[in-house]
């Protein structure tokens, strides 16, 4: 990437950081300065991606703390909280859902029990 294009909204934003960040300490386009870019924007990557791997098992190995219902109505989605499990399914199958696992997150907390979001 040249200094003056637009970063890519990819979605990572740990990972566009840590691409930035060592862009901006080696600037340049010639062949010297981006072989310099390319081998510290590796080693600086490594440790993040093992971090993130660690983050993804941990998240698919951890008990839900709640339940999703999802489905679809007059051509709108809908998602539905539950606290537990059978309310859920319970839930799903009155309206032809399914029902979606969802495990604890740093920042984030649980809904109340039957809490609607479109």
């Amino acid at each position: 990437m040249l200094e003056d294009d637009e970063p890519l909204n990819t979605g990572a934003p740990r990972v566009e950081a840590c691409i930035d960040a060592v862009r901006k300490r080696f600037p340049g386009i010639s062949k010297t300065a981006q072989a310099r870019y390319f081998e510290e924007v590796h080693r600086h990557l490594g440790p993040l991606a093992r971090e993130l791997e660690r983050e993804n098992i941990a998240l698919l190995n951890a008990d839900p703390i709640c339940w999703v219902v999802k489905w679809v109505s007059r051509g709108e989605q809908w998602f539905e909280s539950h606290m537990s499990e059978l309310s859920a399914i319970d839930k799903a199958r009155r309206v032809g859902g399914i029902v979606i696992p969802c495990a604890a997150i740093e920042s984030g907390v649980a809904s109340k029990e039957g809490d609607q979001r479109r």
